[in-house]
């Protein structure tokens, strides 16, 4: 599997190409991606996904949060997809002022597309007035048009992901993706407070990458450190309690394992559950009581799913 970002780097004489921003390589994604593989093998011939690397939405409207998976993450869920490439290049003003037929022949001209593939909501070209009945109106019977995957008659889409995300609804966010939404960073200094309270957390930097991080709450969480899983909680928002402003903080308590060198780390972090709201208490103490019952709370749902 190749990652171009050459646009006009011509390697095929003849291929299929599926177009799309893919953000959050959601279910509906991978039925697209599938199809694509599936012609392609039935063709003998490449199957390559052209998708920006950027958000063209986050380049136009200069969006600081939007990304259900930042671009290397699509990249590589694309990648473990089985496509054969990705041509995955900058979204400029180049592409800004590309109007819907220029973008088309764009596509003819430098990678020889046999079929096409989009979804049925597609938009494409200069102030997004390309649709897909144009790429059908181009390619007929060579165009592809994949209509929205359901799940219990709820149209799968990323803006309805990121919807979910916002309203603490991590449940259905997974069941649309696919698989349980996460967050990477480096392991950075933070407060202490943890430590304090008697419960040591790992602190996220929030690095500014354009990623929507679920909304602020306690969440029950799955840690990734050093290619082993561990069960935990996950803080994001500010700490009320003590008058930080700040709300973008992202802290994971993990269960029963004392961690030691972890600063400048990578972890991975996948949220499971939403567990209650961020809330002001009175005190440390009180705060401390509450995290404990957090925990607890926890540990009790990741049981009763262990045992159904």
């Amino acid at each position: 599997m190749s990652i171009l970002k050459n646009i006009k780097q011509n390697l095929f004489k003849e291929c299929n190409i599926a177009i799309g921003n893919f953000d959050g390589v959601h279910k509906g994604h991978r039925f697209l991606l599938n199809k694509l593989i599936e012609l392609s093998k039935a063709d003998n011939i490449p199957s390559v996904v052209f998708s920006f690397y950027n958000h063209p939405l986050i380049y136009i409207n200069k969006l600081k949060t939007y990304y259900i998976t930042e671009p290397d993450e699509k990249l590589e869920i694309i990648e473990n997809a089985g496509v054969d490439y990705i041509i995955s290049p900058f979204f400029d003003d180049y592409f800004k002022n590309m109007d819907k037929k220029e973008f088309i022949l764009f596509l003819i001209k430098n990678y020889n597309p046999k079929r096409i593939i989009v979804g049925e909501n597609f938009n494409f070209g200069y102030q997004r007035k390309g649709q897909a009945e144009d790429i059908l109106d181009y390619f007929k019977e060579n165009a592809i048009i994949i209509k929205p995957v359901e799940i219990n008659g709820n149209r799968i889409s990323s803006s309805k992901i990121r919807q979910y995300l916002r309203e603490h609804n991590i449940k259905h966010a997974n069941l649309f993706l696919g698989y349980n939404y996460f967050v990477q960073g480096i392991v950075k200094k933070g407060n202490m407070l943890g430590n304090q309270l008697g419960v040591p957390t790992l602190n996220i930097e929030n690095n500014q990458s354009g990623k929507l991080v679920p909304f602020p709450g306690v969440y029950i969480t799955k840690t990734h450190i050093d290619n082993e899983i561990y069960s935990s909680i996950t803080n994001i928002g500010g700490a009320p309690t003590i008058n930080f402003e700040k709300d973008d903080k992202i802290e994971t308590y993990v269960f029963d394992k004392k961690l030691e060198n972890m600063y400048n780390k990578k972890i991975k972090v996948e949220f499971l559950e939403f567990l209650r709201e961020e809330r002001k208490f009175e005190d440390l103490n009180e705060l401390r009581i509450n995290m404990m019952k957090d925990i607890e709370n926890a540990k009790k749902i990741i049981t009763n799913w262990e045992n159904t």
